[in-house]
């Protein structure tokens, strides 16, 4: 019996940790804005609060919860913003090699064994296209051998 060896076939280590970093990133820069933002409008607020003669909030909370809230909103859109922006660029890197390789099993399957299952160099699913093409390869040499 053969080794079986668990293959990568579809998103590579550093593709992967790319996206990992992208997502850690993002997820911090959300953090930290939301941190800001409560900062900047919680001071605002207080200094408000310093110069009125009657505060309407009757407890620290109730005065600053506005604030928080507004901090958290524009965060969550940034958030939202980056999110939609890493989702996008990580569907154009994965579409179109999912796209070629769709088309050559198309073409594979209508029996043209001739043209070559490749992908450009920096696209993902690199395995998976040569262990394609090798499967092309052996289809034809074993079509040749039964004829």
């Amino acid at each position: 019996m053969g080794v079986n060896r668990r293959r990568n076939y579809f998103i590579n280590k550093d593709f992967q940790s790319r996206f990992i970093l992208r997502f850690v990133l993002t997820t911090t820069l959300w953090a930290v804005a939301a941190i800001a933002f409560f900062a900047y409008f919680g001071r605002k607020r207080l200094q408000e609060a310093l110069y009125t003669t009657h505060l309407k909030a009757s407890s620290p909370g109730e005065l600053l919860l506005s604030s928080a809230l507004s901090a958290h909103a524009i965060a969550l859109v940034l958030f939202v913003i980056l999110l939609a922006y890493a989702i996008y660029t990580l569907r154009k890197k994965l579409s179109v090699p999912l796209y070629m390789l769709k088309k050559d099993i198309a073409r594979i399957a209508d029996g043209d064994l001739v043209a070559a299952v490749s992908l450009r160099e920096e696209d993902e699913f690199q395995e998976l296209a040569t262990d394609m093409d090798v499967m092309r390869k052996e289809l034809g040499r074993k079509l040749i051998k039964i004829k």
